[in-house]
């Protein structure tokens, strides 16, 4: 009862501040990653009371709120402005607070606790969080970060803050086509924008936030389902893989901001599977799965698939739980998430069709991307994972716990996504890889809990500085391999953004095509290759930017009106390093960028 109220105090603290002085940034984003998690934690099912499991599961559950309420409230036609935000924000808390109150939530607070254990292990999972940060300051730490794709995350987060709505045309992306990111992180972006006033530049870090939130949301998951110990083990081995540091140098901010959910859908369906099935239950898997679907169209649906395939699993013993609560987690969704299959739908209705899987072929799982997917995970981890594999499957321990189910949907819903050529289905189908840290941290912490054995624990924990290590050593060459913008290049862009007329159409290739767009904030057109495009329309311009760029040979439309090009003489794809333009002359020339000067076709 005391947080959900503290939660209502905090967003109208906030509110009366933003109304008066104006709110500091880091309130605004207190209100955001707090507020509703507070107000909401007194309502989650029992078992996440314990100080150090509260605490971990707000951020997440902050989250998945404003990322449902956000999406909804734009599918209606409500504009999304710092008024509507700070109602929203109170709706949500005061709500939760006047229940609360109502029917005296909370004096019930679920298993015991000791308040000197509760301590111990938030000071171990504090310490966890700060190596990790520590860790992920190799790679995306100081600025400009990494990547490219954090370009088209903070153009949609200040088109959203500019126009207030979510369903609005990119002004900049290859002619001026809708938006067709998933919405919601954004939306909580220009959230903070408005609320704070700041510069979306600020937001260039925003990715950090979620990489923490998502440890957090990983240590509730496994502490509730396994205990402290192997908790705090499976979250070490989880935060310190080099798979997550591969995630944060290429900006993979949606396929991030979904992890930090992914764990909520985990622990309820593991929960139901021991007979755990509350509404309260219900109601956070519907939350977690319709929040999931607003920020990450494709971790929703691995979830869909893993969650069907654990309930099936589980029909076998628990039948008559199992469909009670599905059906009940259904219609609760079906409450909940409205608003957000309403903004899908319109959104899906304005980009319109999809590619033909063939664009995706250069995708596919070969022995190429799976060692290097399981040198990322690494191999000690990989070592770990085997042994819990066997651990598991022995028979007393596979009779003892059915919640280990869930992670056996995991991996099938993982090998589905990632075969999916096979029925003619579009996808990048090497994105599942990067769900394999999940797997790992659940199959390592079910196992640990399962044989509770020191040399175990001991061993997992050699496991995770190992991985840890391993991280720390290769960060420098994974930021340097997806940094495209220093201070040499960012002398180049100045350069062209004093020589370029105002209206000057781009060039780039996929290495610079969304960094470019928002540094230079001028109409891009990118050589993207198939597999980057999901909408067919921008498929169709980023293969004539490929042709004129590579080739020469587009005469007329607007591609062939591109008056510059930015490129990257080291940009590869998959088939390796990409040959040199076939147009234009070096006006600035340096290790991440070539800038030409095109000659511009008159149009047809």
């Amino acid at each position: 009862m005391t947080l959900a109220i503290s939660g209502f105090v905090l967003a109208a603290g906030e509110g009366l501040l933003g109304l008066t002085t104006g709110s500091p940034p880091l309130l605004a984003a207190a209100l955001i990653v707090l507020a509703p998690g507070l107000a909401l934690v007194p309502h989650l099912p029992r078992q996440l009371s314990a100080p150090a499991t509260a605490v971990a599961i707000v951020p997440a559950v902050s989250l998945a709120a404003a990322s449902v309420a956000f999406t909804s409230i734009s599918a209606v036609g409500i504009p999304l402005t710092p008024t509507s935000v700070r109602l929203t924000f109170l709706a949500i808390t005061g709500a939760s607070a006047a229940v609360a109150l109502w029917r005296r939530v909370g004096e019930d607070r679920g298993p015991a606790w000791d308040p000197s254990q509760e301590a111990r292990v938030l000071l171990a999972l504090g310490g966890i969080v700060l190596i990790a940060i520590g860790l992920q300051s190799r790679t995306i730490g100081g600025s400009p970060v990494p990547g490219s794709d954090w370009g088209h995350y903070l153009i949609y987060a200040q088109e959203i803050a500019r126009r207030h709505s979510l369903l609005i045309n990119n002004p900049f992306w290859m002619g001026g086509v809708p938006f067709s990111e998933d919405a919601a992180t954004p939306s909580i972006y220009a959230a903070w924008q408005m609320l704070s006033g700041v510069s979306a530049n600020l937001l260039l870090h925003g990715i950090w936030l979620y990489a923490v939130a998502g440890i957090l949301s990983m240590f509730a998951c496994l502490r509730t389902l396994w205990g402290d110990a192997a908790a705090l083990l499976g979250t070490a081995i989880y935060a310190l893989m080099p798979m997550g540091q591969d995630l944060l140098a290429w900006h993979g901010l949606a396929t991030e901001a979904a992890l930090v959910l992914l764990p909520l859908v985990v622990l309820c369906m593991a929960q139901a599977l021991r007979g755990e099935t509350s509404t309260r239950q219900s109601a956070l898997l519907a939350l977690s799965l319709v929040a999931l679907a607003a920020t990450h169209r494709l971790t929703f649906t691995i979830a869909v698939v893993a969650v069907i395939a654990a309930a099936a699993l589980g029909l076998v013993s628990k039948a008559r739980w199992i469909l009670r609560f599905s059906v009940t987690t259904v219609w609760l969704g079906a409450v909940i998430g409205w608003g957000v299959v309403l903004g899908l739908l319109r959104q899906a209705a304005r980009v319109g069709a999809t590619q033909s899987y063939t664009n995706y072929e250069a995708t596919r799982i070969n022995r190429l991307v799976l060692d290097l997917g399981l040198r990322d995970l690494t191999w000690p981890v990989v070592a770990a994972v085997l042994v819990a594999g066997l651990i598991l499957l022995a028979p007393t321990v596979r009779m003892r716990d059915r919640a280990p189910l869930v992670v056996t949907g995991l991996l099938l819903s993982l090998l589905v996504f990632s075969y999916l050529w096979l029925v003619h289905v579009p996808s990048d189908y090497t994105r599942p890889l990067y769900y394999l840290p999940v797997f790992a941290a659940l199959l390592i912490s079910a196992a640990l809990s399962a044989l509770p054995r020191p040399m175990l624990r001991v061993a997992a924990s050699v496991v995770a500085v190992w991985a840890g290590a391993l991280a720390w050593h290769d960060a420098p060459a994974l930021r340097g391999f997806y940094t495209f913008a220093n201070a040499t290049s960012l002398r180049g862009l100045a350069q062209l953004d004093r020589v370029a007329p105002p209206n000057a159409i781009l060039l780039t290739d996929r290495c610079w095509s969304f960094a470019a767009m928002w540094l230079l904030q001028r109409p891009v057109y990118a050589a993207l290759e198939p597999y980057d495009n999901f909408p067919a329309r921008d498929a169709v311009r980023a293969d004539q930017a490929r042709r004129l760029l590579y080739a020469g040979q587009v005469t007329s439309g607007p591609v062939a009106r591109s008056q510059y090009a930015v490129v990257d003489p080291l940009c590869s794809a998959a088939s390796g390093i990409l040959p040199a333009p076939a147009v234009g002359h070096p006006i600035f020339e340096s290790t991440t960028a070539v800038i030409l000067r095109l000659t511009p076709r008159p149009a047809r």
